[in-house]
């Protein structure tokens, strides 16, 4: 039997989110049809534009929440919709906390007994290894921060809510100093340039930083100035 499939790309559809996927996208059906919804939280009804149509499932844009969840919040990061680094700032922490919990039961709950998940008082600047991509802007602008999700388009970031936030600042210090060493960004697109990557580590104990500069080269003009 020929299956029905009751979108097609395109499409304005409107619908009931009924649970999350595994990266944390609202997950509804439409007509029997499973669709993935990014942006959106369970119990809400929302009105979406489909961008993707495989046999099973289908991929809708957030146009509009119609009726939000209880547990929805404002993302406290203005580049969040940008960026989809941290899917799920848009749900209160304890709810986060108890999705996670769900799903960490539902893998290994079948191999023994899984302990309550422990959050944290401030759950926020607790990644200790901090890595930035450097590029620029359309005009010529040296620029430091993420990857958009499934793109190579680097997202500015000044300071990241889940990064160490001494890491940011020597991030930022590093992309300020490039243009008095005559340092530039490396370009995917022409293959010039120098600075492709910062890494930074910090040692939360010993408060020991390890910086590591991923260059495009192994030419490092006035290495020793810049170190000091």
């Amino acid at each position: 039997m020929k299956q029905i499939i009751p979108v097609k790309q395109g499409d304005n559809i409107t619908l009931t989110v009924n649970g999350l996927g595994s990266s944390g996208e609202g997950v509804g059906k439409y007509e029997g049809f499973t669709v993935f919804v990014k942006g959106a939280l369970p119990e809400e009804e929302v009105r979406v534009t489909i961008t993707l149509v495989k046999k099973s499932y289908a991929v809708g844009a957030l146009e509009e929440i119609v009726k939000a969840s209880a547990e929805r919040v404002e993302p406290a990061c203005p580049v969040y919709k940008e960026c989809g680094g941290c899917q799920l700032q848009n749900m209160e922490y304890a709810r986060q906390l108890s999705y996670k919990q769900g799903q960490v039961q539902k893998l290994l709950g079948g191999f023994g007994r899984v302990q309550p998940i422990l959050g944290m008082e401030n759950p926020y600047h607790y990644r200790n290894k901090v890595q930035a991509a450097f590029g620029t802007d359309r005009r010529g602008k040296i620029i430091s921060g993420v990857y958009q999700s499934s793109t190579h388009r680097i997202v500015p970031v000044d300071s990241c809510l889940t990064e160490d936030e001494t890491a940011d600042r020597i991030i930022g210090t590093i992309r300020q100093m490039m243009p008095s060493f005559h340092l530039t960004a490396y370009d995917e697109r022409t293959g010039r340039g120098f600075l492709r990557h910062v890494l930074v580590k910090r040692g939360f104990s010993t408060g020991e930083v390890m910086v590591v500069l991923v260059a495009a080269t192994p030419v490092f003009p006035g290495t020793n100035h810049f170190i000091a």
